[in-house]
């Protein structure tokens, strides 16, 4: 399976000292999780330089690593793709000394084990987006690594549910059980979730290409795009977004309009694509209702 991209973001540091983590995350990384550093606002961590005297008290290059999570609640951030700053007190390195290679590597795969709720669904997204078929069969399956339920897919109501204990490692060793029809009780305390949106936080952390060859040759049009779908987008796709709604476009024309790379490009419109907010047929584009 894929390996998986977390994003970091270093604030107070040199441009030395910010390459030298981010070589050491880059070396020292799990085989199945990967560090990139990116802007604050797409960040899963960001790292802060400690106050001087404080690094000092320590006698060392302090930092305090924070978990940037989701707002919580219903309503859509003011600002797109903004995040609130909480400090995660579950891992034990939040303070952590930046200028030892060990202490950053082990801190940072604690913050991997913090953030498995975020990449568990990343997983399952993965398979869903390589075996799309799993889901037009109409068919329940159970998710499971042993004897644990990892989640249960409703193709029928388009409705997966996660277990908020899943480790990723647990989902990719998973097996996928099909079951009749009434097996697909979704147990309390699972996370409801579209499977739409699993293949967005897949799409959204692999450097796969998912953009298929014909997107790269034909004009692409903009399907409708629901809410839910416009409120999980960073500004990059809401650029895609708001240019497509202006007529069909060339994925060059695109990148020439915008002044943007192409393979950037690329992977924002292959989340757009796997959401199902794009396509290459106009009827299809002009009928297709929104991702459910």
């Amino acid at each position: 399976m894929d390996r998986l991209t977390m994003g970091v973001h270093f604030m107070g540091f040199s441009t030395d000292t910010c390459r030298r983590l981010a070589a050491w995350l880059e070396e020292g990384g799990s085989p199945d999780t990967g560090w990139q550093v990116v802007p604050v606002e797409q960040a899963d961590v960001c790292c802060m330089a400690t106050d001087p005297a404080i690094a000092r008290l320590f006698r060392g290059t302090m930092a305090t690593a924070l978990i940037l999570r989701p707002p919580s609640g219903q309503g859509r951030a003011a600002v797109p793709g903004a995040r609130e700053l909480v400090v995660h007190s579950g891992v034990s390195g939040c303070l952590l000394d930046a200028g030892r290679r060990d202490c950053v590597l082990r801190t940072f795969h604690e913050l991997e084990a913090a953030l498995a709720p975020t990449l568990t669904p990343c997983v399952l997204g993965e398979i869903l987006v390589r075996d799309h078929a799993r889901l037009t069969r109409g068919a329940v399956f159970h998710v499971q690594h042993r004897d644990q339920l990892i989640a249960v897919v409703d193709a029928s109501t388009q409705r997966v549910g996660l277990s908020p204990r899943a480790a990723p490692r647990e989902a990719r060793r998973a097996q996928w059980h099909r079951r009749p029809p009434g097996a697909a009780c979704i147990p309390a305390g699972f996370v409801v979730r579209a499977p739409w949106e699993l293949r967005w936080d897949f799409a959204v952390r692999t450097q796969c290409r998912l953009l298929p060859a014909t997107y790269r040759r034909k004009a692409i049009h903009l399907r409708p795009v629901s809410q839910a779908q416009i409120d999980r987008m960073s500004v990059g796709h809401l650029q895609l977004v708001s240019h497509l709604r202006s007529g069909p476009a060339p994925l060059r024309q695109i990148c020439s309009r915008l002044s943007l790379p192409v393979w950037p490009t690329e992977r924002l419109l292959g989340a757009l694509y796997v959401a199902g907010a794009i396509s290459t047929d106009p009827a299809d584009a002009r009928d297709g209702p929104a991702a459910a």
